[in-house]
């Protein structure tokens, strides 16, 4: 059984940008390997042989209102791809926040208001 968040299907290079610093900010601390998939290319691994056979997979989205990112699985990373924001083009901030979640500074803290979608998927070998 995995959960993993999932990426937005990319319309154009907006959403690539977009998706490189998320990938960026996972990838500090999960190795340069890591990456994130759109439910089209998960179910095109699920589908075209892959090793696993998927017993069961769905997509829910999660939304929240909430002034700190607890309980919101990897938030954290999230997060840091947010303030990454804060010093790119203002297209890439709105897609981000158009895809995934807004991104306000209260004081010491913040507050984050949006949806992300994650795939729940079984399977086995």
């Amino acid at each position: 059984m995995i959960l993993d968040p999932v990426f937005q299907e990319p319309r154009d290079q907006v959403d690539h940008a977009v998706h490189d610093i998320v990938h960026r900010a996972f990838r500090r601390e999960h190795g340069e390997e890591f990456r994130f998939y759109s439910t089209a290319e998960i179910q095109t691994i699920l589908q075209n042989g892959a090793v696993w056979k998927a017993t069961a997979a769905e997509i829910q989205r999660l939304s929240f209102d909430q002034r700190n990112p607890e309980g919101i699985p990897t938030a954290r990373h999230w997060v840091e791809a947010a303030e990454e924001l804060e010093n790119q083009p203002n297209d890439l901030k709105r897609r981000f926040e158009e895809n995934y979640f807004h991104y306000i500074k209260e004081g010491e803290g913040y507050r984050i208001t949006g949806s992300l979608s994650y795939a729940i998927v079984s399977a086995t070998k």
